[in-house]
């Protein structure tokens, strides 16, 4: 039997996922907005909605350090699930540069990780007509971090100094109705800063029950938050994040058609199995529920179920995965207690 590897996931919520929050600037530059607008258009090329997103802070839009950072956060909020408050994450400033592998001991790393929480604490996301909840789009005002608390816990004979981040509520309750999707930390670190792993996050939201995603070119540019509007520019900088992506086996392949791009997904073996009678997942989601009296199964539901049903078999049953699906069954299915 293979031997499954390992995962260190990292719970992400959808809306964060999809959105161009992290610049993918190199250098921090003095700008404290980004904006973006995107149309949608009927057959005839007439705009039909409109939507708009606006990353704000006082101390300097967030940059693609920043979103390490931020997905260490997470990664310490899946390992701690249950033990504090479900809004609340509790850890040290050595446990987080642990989980970004920065040297702990290295005074200017740890204040950058400091000024970076202090970053987040103070960036607001405005999602107007684009805040994914309930099957609608809507117009929401979300904090990427709350709030910061710094405190001291006894450890042994001594005190130690604790940071608690208070994540919003409009993201926790986003997650709890399922809008996330499980990031695998450890291959994230293997890619490159920036670049390379924004667009494996967008792609791991955008690949289920798909052989294969395309999209235009400058559409994905701005979900990547990139600025340049020159596709002989874009396809370089995109190029690049592909070919490492490819090489870490993140993707299968990727071409470019026309003024698209298509990225081709690796399927498991496992998955393997059943893919030609995909169904199979969702006459076992539906058989799942009615098992246990739920007579009216929703389509909500039988998605869900598929979606988690899926992740177990294609990502090998790991602890944490069950204990999320777990999760998700006690807060979902009528009468399982």
């Amino acid at each position: 039997m293979t031997e499954i590897k390992k995962k260190e996931h990292v719970i992400m919520e959808g809306n964060l996922l999809e959105y161009p929050i992290f610049s993918m600037q190199k250098r921090r530059v003095d700008r404290t907005t980004e904006e973006y607008v995107w149309h949608e258009r009927n057959g005839a090329g007439e705009i039909t909605s409109e939507r708009k997103f606006k990353v704000d802070c006082t101390k300097g839009v967030p940059n693609y350090f920043d979103m390490d950072v931020f997905n260490a956060i997470m990664r310490v909020y899946v390992k701690k699930g249950g033990v504090y408050k479900k809004t609340e994450i509790h850890f040290t400033i050595y446990e987080l540069m642990r989980e970004l592998e920065l040297p702990v001991h290295d005074g200017a790393k740890v204040n950058r990780v400091r000024e970076s929480l202090e970053r987040m604490a103070k960036t607001s996301l405005h999602f107007e007509n684009s805040f994914y909840a309930e099957k609608e789009k809507i117009t929401r005002i979300v904090h990427l971090i709350s709030r910061i608390e710094i405190y001291e816990k006894q450890k042994g004979n001594r005190l130690i100094n604790m940071v608690k981040v208070v994540l919003d509520d409009e993201l926790v309750n986003s997650i709890e109705r399922k809008y996330y999707k499980l990031i695998d930390f450890k291959i994230y670190k293997t890619l490159a800063a920036g670049m390379p792993r924004r667009l494996y996050e967008y792609l791991e939201k955008k690949k289920y029950r798909k052989n294969q995603f395309e999209i235009g070119i400058r559409r994905l540019a701005t979900w990547m938050g990139l600025k340049t509007s020159k596709i002989s520019q874009l396809k370089e900088l995109l190029g690049k994040a592909n070919n490492e992506l490819k090489e870490k086996r993140v993707i299968d392949k990727w071409k470019y058609r026309k003024a698209n791009v298509v990225y081709y997904f690796h399927k498991s073996e496992r998955f393997k199995e059943i893919e030609d009678n995909l169904f199979y997942l969702e006459n076992l989601a539906v058989t799942f529920y009615q098992g246990l009296g739920q007579e009216k199964v929703s389509e909500v539901l039988r998605r869900e179920g598929m979606i988690m049903l899926q992740d177990l078999i294609d990502e090998g049953y790991t602890k944490e995965e069950v204990a999320f699906a777990l999760g998700w069954a006690v807060d979902n299915i009528k009468n399982i207690h």
